[in-house]
């Protein structure tokens, strides 16, 4: 390791230079101490690509792969990374059943409209395959499977036990 890179861990929070550390100690002596702005970057860009490799994460930043590792394997990296994933997560959760939700107001709107003005507009096959679309976008209506898994256990016992 370069001492440039081990003056960049020293002032990112390391507690000591993955160089100088022996090997049995190693994780427990590279936890960062705090987060620093390049740390929420890494986060923001590995947010932004999921299915990047930490030698990608490297070139990206401009620093080696040990740095990335190091990093990505802290316990505060961690818990900030899944923290934000689940942020992340809840928001796109909620924006499509948002907007699922509006469009079946509007949809059941429109309906209701049109019925009302003039009932003879649309017909019973039409009314009744809308209906059916907007209730399942709903979670109404839909079949309900057991998907979970079949579960078979076999046990071996003798004559003279069960006698």
């Amino acid at each position: 390791m370069s001492s440039a890179e081990r003056g960049a861990l020293s002032s990112l929070g390391v507690v000591r230079p993955f160089g100088m550390l022996l090997f049995s100690n190693m994780a427990r002596s590279t936890q960062l101490q705090r987060l620093e702005p390049c740390h929420h970057d890494l986060i923001d860009w590995m947010l932004q690509n999921p299915t990047a490799s930490g030698r990608e994460a490297a070139v990206q930043f401009g620093v080696s792969p040990i740095w990335i590792s190091i990093i990505k394997h802290s316990d505060i990296f961690e818990r900030e990374l899944e923290r934000r994933r689940e942020a992340l997560s809840q928001a796109v959760t909620f924006g499509i059943a948002d907007r699922v939700t509006a469009l079946a107001k509007l949809t059941l709107d429109v309906l209701e409209e049109r019925i009302g003005r003039n009932p003879e507009s649309i017909s019973l096959r039409e009314l009744r395959e809308t209906a059916k679309l907007v209730l399942k976008m709903l979670g109404y209506g839909a079949p309900r499977h057991n998907d979970g898994p079949a579960v078979n256990i076999n046990i071996g016992v003798d004559a003279r036990t069960l006698a």
